[in-house]
């Protein structure tokens, strides 16, 4: 899929502020594919993750000059420090509740993940 760095953004947290919504509605943790089979159908989404996808593609473009794929993801993880990536970060977290069945956590860290805040660059 080829999006920009805006639309990656954009895609993102309204993916995961549909993934919040739906936890609480349903009273069950609801997972990103979810979304992805109902609003992308058929369209790869690399990691099932708009910012991995976007990332990938600007890491394979720029792969020489870039150390690792989550150096380039547009968004801030742990809390917004910037350091780390969303496996150790509130993704990895919404993942253990999400494993674990609570709904609860898993909306409220997924609304968390639709809201982290962007990067700056210099």
């Amino acid at each position: 899929m080829q999006l920009t760095h805006y639309r990656a953004i954009q895609e993102h947290r309204k993916m995961w502020n549909w993934i919040a919504d739906e936890s609480e509605r349903l009273c069950i943790p609801v997972h990103k594919r979810i979304y992805l089979n109902k609003y992308f159908e058929g369209i790869i989404v690399d990691s099932d993750c708009f910012l991995c996808d976007y990332s990938s593609c600007i890491y394979n473009r720029f792969c020489d000059k870039i150390e690792n794929v989550c150096d380039v993801c547009p968004l801030q993880w742990n809390g917004g420090s910037g350091k780390g990536n969303c496996i150790v970060g509130e993704y990895g977290l919404w993942g253990e509740a999400y494993d674990n069945g609570n709904y609860i956590e898993a909306a409220r860290l997924a609304r968390i993940i639709a809201n982290l805040p962007e990067k700056e660059y210099e």
